[in-house]
């Protein structure tokens, strides 16, 4: 009933596409994961499910509504906002006489968000005495004040200390816990395999997978293994000749590189691939081993690393 329905949606700036996504569901109560390099689009989408920026085409569908409404909506942004000056109670009163009317309702409200984010001892103090990561806490508090339905997260632990991480981990399981529809932008895979329930990777603004993150990640079973060939006229033939006798599930090619996921361990499917990739002639120039996590799996599908070195 409570799932954001995105279909055909596309943004350009200039000559340029920012985005061009054909259809995505965010279901109620779940949280979801974007995913994606910087720059591959996702603070764009967040800015157009917000209701910050618009779309050129396409449709948010939300309740059989074509936008979500903003009392519905938590938004935690990528950079901090707050005011400096302000103390953090003094900070999350004001956002809170935003959406709510009842001065009594928005007190409570800030004295339960204080504790949620473990500043009890700071929240008298300015936020400009605050570190990094304390700031991001209060910042996450600002888009909970009046109770949202769905929160939107873009990048909620760049540059901070792991503390801050960790309790930031604690707030969005307390969230789940209480059946918020979470959206979590982020190119952490790390992050993504603990909390989300199901991703979104997004490349040049494009959706190039998609699934349960669970499924994914058993989908690569035990490991990922990279096979560089040389070429030959058995090529064309190599996928399903190493599929049929290794049983490996076939992932992606670039060139004469092939990677397949494996699901027996690494040391039985090597001998018996050296055994019979020489009975079909196939001379192999390298052969690697990756673990089974989403940043490998990224790697494959795009040629890129998701992380910036």
């Amino acid at each position: 009933m409570g799932a954001i329905k995105i279909d055909n949606l596309i943004k350009k700036y200039g000559d340029y596409e920012a985005l061009n996504i054909d259809n995505m569901t965010i279901n109620e109560g779940e949280m979801t994961g974007l995913l994606g390099p910087n720059g591959a689009g996702k603070s764009t989408l967040i800015s157009i499910l917000t209701g910050l920026d618009k779309q050129d085409s396409g449709s948010v569908v939300y309740n059989g509504e074509e936008k979500i409404p903003k009392e519905n909506i938590g938004y935690v942004p990528q950079d901090i906002a707050l005011y400096e000056e302000l103390n953090a109670i003094d900070n999350l009163r004001f956002f809170g006489s935003m959406y709510v009317n009842d001065r009594k309702r928005v007190k409570n409200k800030v004295g339960d968000i204080i504790t949620m984010v473990g500043l009890e001892s700071k929240a008298r103090k300015a936020v400009k005495t605050y570190s990094g990561g304390m700031k991001r806490r209060i910042n996450i508090g600002a888009a909970l004040v009046h109770d949202p339905k769905i929160l939107f997260f873009d990048e909620p632990t760049v540059g901070i200390d792991p503390q801050s991480r960790n309790y930031i981990y604690e707030i969005i399981n307390e969230l789940k816990a209480a059946g918020k529809t979470l959206v979590y932008t982020t190119h952490y895979m790390d992050e993504v395999e603990k909390l989300c329930d199901s991703i979104y990777i997004i490349d040049e603004g494009k959706v190039i997978l998609k699934g349960q993150t669970k499924e994914l990640l058993q989908s690569l079973g035990k490991g990922i293994l990279e096979l560089t060939v040389k070429s030959s006229a058995i090529n064309n033939k190599i996928v399903s000749v190493i599929e049929e006798i290794l049983e490996v599930k076939f992932l992606n090619a670039r060139n004469e590189t092939y990677y397949f996921s494996i699901h027996r361990s690494i040391e039985e499917v090597t001998k018996e691939l050296l055994e019979k990739t020489s009975q079909h002639e196939i001379i192999i120039e390298s052969l690697n081993y990756s673990s089974p996590n989403l940043d490998t799996l990224f790697l494959i599908l795009t040629g890129k690393e998701l992380r910036e070195k």
